[in-house]
């Protein structure tokens, strides 16, 4: 492989790792959701790092990006199915 040419890296370009952990956490919520886990993606560290880093006694240096909370429903029976709207109502094509 010829040497890469490109100076970019996650830590020269933020808005990549930031990305990167959204599809990782995407993927986390869809693997809960089969599980039949209910989950919620809360992304605090975003807005207030510094009290999230203390909360969870992280490392200075580390750049927390969501805190997701797992657990299996407290009584399923009580959930309602998601309602969707068709897929031609939302979808545009052209």
């Amino acid at each position: 492989m010829p040497p890469s040419t490109s100076r970019c890296t996650v830590a020269t370009v933020p808005a990549a790792s930031i990305s990167s952990a959204a599809m990782a956490v995407q993927n986390l919520l869809l693997a809960a959701h089969a599980e039949g886990l209910g989950a919620c993606w809360m992304c605090a560290p975003l807005f207030c790092p510094e009290v999230v880093r203390e909360a969870l006694s992280l490392p200075d240096d580390w750049e927390a990006q969501a805190l997701l909370t797992l657990g299996y429903p407290a009584n399923s029976s009580t959930l309602r199915a998601a309602s969707r709207h068709a897929l031609g109502a939302v979808v545009v094509r052209r």
